[in-house]
């Protein structure tokens, strides 16, 4: 029965994503988008595997253990609807909603794994609680923030469009990491959409009500699953904003935004000491180390410092932009 399911749900959506406006208006032909989405599922399904192969996969996997967990949620729908509806916003911790960049004992930091239990729990109406079902939901929802990347794109580069197709939807590692049934694909489905709104307002249809919405909803959508995305975001919109208005020197707007942005960073904690953002990102780093994944990188500490994050940048720099060294 859920071979049979996952036929019948594969070849639904597949049609679907061929029927949709949004899509269809990418200029793609049908049978590229069900390719496209095809290797998308199969990018989930190998990352899925190769999860449960981990031992205790179903603890220190998260794409597992959101469905695990989210067996139980989807009881709850049918046994206690309101408790289903309202545990999300339960806090069990001391400090209330305070500790807004903590990794530990924070409401905030449990949030991205309640958010996605939560999603995970409603496709498993559909899929009869079946995880290889459940992916094919989630490449679906996910497929729309690699179209919107792609459209944008396109108006930049009419000329290129095998280009797009391949840096869009399949570069290797993208397809792998944000198709799994984890958080990565809805932070790039919001940024993508963010991105592509913003090309509406500064290129096609100036500012309008609908745009601006489309744009908070989209920060709102990354807000539960990575905090600190969101509050790095609100300077890069404001400055393509704002670049949009200098013809011909754009990097102005930017120097501009991201310095002001830095002040108010080092100068938070006498705003107010209890938003001290240097110490939360120095926390927020060890707390990080001591992890200790697999894929660990020896890295200096971070002090909640002006000078100790100047010292920091280049290897900043060369584990974000040059890591993995050949």
């Amino acid at each position: 029965m859920p071979y049979i399911l996952f036929i019948i749900y594969l070849i639904l959506f597949c049609w679907l994503i061929t029927k949709i406006k949004f899509i269809r208006k990418s200029g793609l032909s049908q049978k590229t988008l069900v390719i496209l989405f095809i290797i998308k599922v199969l990018g989930s399904i190998v990352y899925g595997i190769i999860y449960s192969r981990i031992p205790n996969h179903a603890v220190l996997a998260d794409t597992w253990r959101f469905f695990y967990e989210s067996r139980q949620e989807t009881d709850l729908i049918f046994k206690d609807p309101a408790k289903y509806f309202t545990d999300i916003f339960y806090n069990p911790y001391e400090k209330g909603y305070l500790r807004f960049f903590s990794g530990h004992h924070s409401y905030w930091s449990d949030l991205k794994s309640n958010f996605m239990v939560k999603l995970v729990s409603i496709f498993n109406l559909f899929s009869l609680k079946n995880y290889y079902i459940n992916v094919i939901f989630y490449s679906f929802i996910s497929f729309f923030g690699p179209v919107a990347l792609y459209r944008l794109f396109l108006k930049i580069f009419p000329d290129k469009k095998n280009f797009l197709i391949a840096g869009c939807f399949l570069i290797p590692s993208f397809v792998f990491w944000c198709s799994g049934l984890h958080k990565d694909g809805l932070i790039f489905n919001g940024i993508a959409f963010i991105m592509y709104q913003l090309q509406k307002i500064t290129e096609e249809e100036g500012f309008s009500l609908k745009r601006i919405v489309y744009i908070i909803l989209c920060l709102l959508l990354i807000l539960p699953l990575r905090n600190y995305i969101t509050l790095a975001l609100i300077p890069a919109i404001a400055s393509w904003l704002m670049a949009s208005k200098f013809k011909n020197r754009k990097w102005i707007a930017y120097t501009i935004i991201y310095f002001l942005c830095g002040v108010l960073f080092f100068t938070s904690r006498f705003i107010n000491p209890k938003i001290n953002l240097p110490l939360s990102v120095s926390m927020r780093q060890s707390e990080f180390v001591n992890l200790k994944g697999n894929s660990f990188i020896e890295t200096t500490p971070l002090m909640p410092g002006f000078k100790s994050f100047i010292r920091n940048l280049p290897e900043a720099l060369n584990h974000s932009l040059l890591r993995p060294l050949v």
